[in-house]
């Protein structure tokens, strides 16, 4: 379903003003004849404006981008509804009356369940016709799902393409996740396309005046191709998320530009033989187009014994096989004690009765632990109950203009906090960050427990999965394989330690961050020079992708030209 949005100024004027006006007030619309009440449209842009709001502000808010998704929604949801009535011929009477019985016990009885009902809006008959809807839709999807086969060579293509994902579990492992991730994808697609020939053949009937110019549309026709609104502002809430300075106006010139750029792409395509599903949205057509357009691209790629050679030759280090290991790991992270945590607050005392207002940019660059201090301590303008309570709380009930008296602690530490202004639950302020850090006398403690931790696994006391009982401050990470110099995200030091230890070899390392690696070294595999004759295969798959991709750069080219 897409998204609903709306805001607090449609809101009133929507809700409180206009519809009141009209003659037929309870209805918003039909669709095919099936009467869409007002209140429905009313209660979705109600529950939308939040996400709207906070997302890009009211005074970004444009009805003629934000209605239209709302009512293809609604329109949407009804003939999803109707589709099933079609297909499934059931009253679901035991169902209902086993999940209300459920949503009473969940609320605590009938008088509570009377409550929610009215709360909510609801009375007892529309509630039971949305759970019967939604009991109806589900059991559609159920016989969609069992008509949707996937066949084998599907299951093995799909594992072959994500072996990364299943790491060292082998298709009959994970055969059964495969299949069902495949017909659920199907069932989408499918779902997708029946909503889509609905849509085209729906009759839309009996529009309230106020609402029949946001009824999905034409928003305007580019080389013959009609674009619906709908599809338009999809298109332009997805480029306002994705631009850093909010501009509603750039955002449309950007979004117009690049369904422009798709209909060019899916013109393209059809001219080389592609077949589109014109029903579908334009991003839809072409993620579908692309694989058959790769397919012929494919098989248009002639390799010879020259090119593979000078190929292989080019990319060796991706087939040479570097020097590896295996190894158990573990890490100890060394976390400040409570003798720790008393100095960084007595020094957090001692920094806030010398800070004011006028030098506090000069003490947080002095003082402060955040990364921020070197700015002055200056930190982004925040809405209440976006930070951890005590540090929100003090926010919020400190006196403007000034230093907060007291010290606030939190799980980061000791925070200075200087309040600089709060308007309309929104506070500009800077902090002074005092970290606990672990002392010397600590990290020796922690120093004498690893190398007693590492006794111990030599000689067999303790395994590394029996660490975490022993320290809760420890993070088992378990078999690590095929660590390398060249991929590995180890400390490059720690790593060059890995390879050149013996395997079986049990020790540690100090890492860069108050942090020590505890390992066993299980396997090593050392460095093989590839030989083309006898990965010959893979050389020659990855050379057609790559002539694949320089097909497709230059398909990419030529539309843009265009």
């Amino acid at each position: 379903m897409k998204r609903i949005i709306t805001t607090v100024l449609f809101m009133i004027v929507f809700v409180t003003g206009c519809f009141n006006k009209q003659d037929n007030k309870d209805v918003a619309f039909k669709v095919n004849d099936k009467v869409v009440k007002l209140k429905t449209v009313q209660t979705a842009l109600v529950k939308g404006k939040d996400i709207y709001v906070k997302s890009y502000g009211a005074q970004l808010f444009d009805p003629n981008v934000v209605y239209p998704i709302t009512l293809d929604g609604i329109i949407g949801s009804e003939l999803l509804v109707e589709l099933a009535e079609k297909s499934v011929k059931k009253s679901f009477d035991s169902e209902l009356n086993t999940q209300l019985g459920k949503i009473k016990e969940r609320l605590g009885g009938e008088k509570q369940f009377n409550e929610f009902l009215t709360a909510q809006g609801y009375t007892l008959d529309s509630l039971k016709d949305e759970l019967r809807r939604n009991l109806m839709i589900q059991e559609y999807y159920r016989t969609l799902l069992a008509s949707i086969t996937v066949t084998e060579q599907e299951v093995a293509k799909n594992y072959s393409d994500n072996k990364a994902y299943f790491k060292d579990k082998t298709l009959a492992q994970v055969k059964n996740q495969i299949v069902e991730a495949l017909k659920q994808k199907r069932l989408n697609e499918v779902i997708e396309l029946k909503l889509a020939e609905a849509k085209k053949n729906a009759k839309i009937t009996s529009v309230n005046e106020e609402i029949k110019s946001f009824l999905p549309a034409v928003a305007f026709t580019y080389e013959g191709v009609q674009v619906s609104n709908v599809e338009y502002d999809n298109v332009i809430l997805e480029t306002l998320g994705a631009l850093q300075k909010k501009d509603l106006n750039e955002a449309k010139k950007i979004a117009k530009s690049k369904i422009e750029r798709d209909i060019k792409s899916v013109v393209m395509f059809e001219k080389m033989g592609v077949k589109v599903n014109k029903l579908l949205p334009l991003k839809k057509q072409i993620k579908l187009a692309v694989p058959q357009i790769y397919t012929t691209f494919y098989n248009q790629v002639k390799v010879t014994d020259e090119q593979l050679n000078a190929y292989f030759e080019r990319n060796r280090a991706r087939y040479d096989i570097p020097q590896n290991v295996d190894v158990d790991l573990a890490i100890l992270n060394v976390k400040p004690s409570a003798d720790d945590r008393k100095v960084a607050k007595n020094k957090a005392t001692k920094v806030l009765k010398e800070t004011t207002p006028k030098n506090f940019a000069e003490m947080a660059k002095k003082y402060s632990d955040s990364p921020n201090g070197k700015d002055g301590g200056k930190i982004a303008p925040f809405k209440k109950g976006s930070m951890v309570k005590s540090f929100d709380e003090a926010a919020f009930t400190g006196e403007i203009g000034k230093v907060y008296p007291k010290v606030i602690e939190t799980e980061y530490g000791n925070h200075i906090l200087y309040i600089q202004d709060r308007k309309n639950d929104v506070v500009v302020a800077s902090q002074i960050l005092i970290e606990p850090k672990a002392s010397k006398v600590t990290t020796d403690r922690a120093v004498k427990n690893v190398k007693k931790y590492v006794a111990d696994l030599k000689a067999k006391k303790v395994t590394f999965d029996g660490l975490k009982k022993l320290n809760p401050d420890i993070t088992v990470i378990g078999r690590v394989d095929r660590i390398n110099a060249n991929t590995s995200r180890l400390q490059k030091d720690f790593v060059k330690k890995l390879l050149s230890a013996k395997v079986g070899e049990v020790g540690y390392f100090t890492g860069e961050y108050n942090n020590y690696f505890i390992y066993k070294k299980i396997k090593n595999v050392p460095f093989t020079k590839a030989v083309l004759s006898q990965i010959k295969g893979k050389v020659e798959e990855d050379y057609r992708n790559e002539m694949v991709m320089r097909k497709f750069r230059a398909l990419q080219a030529s539309i843009d030209k265009k």
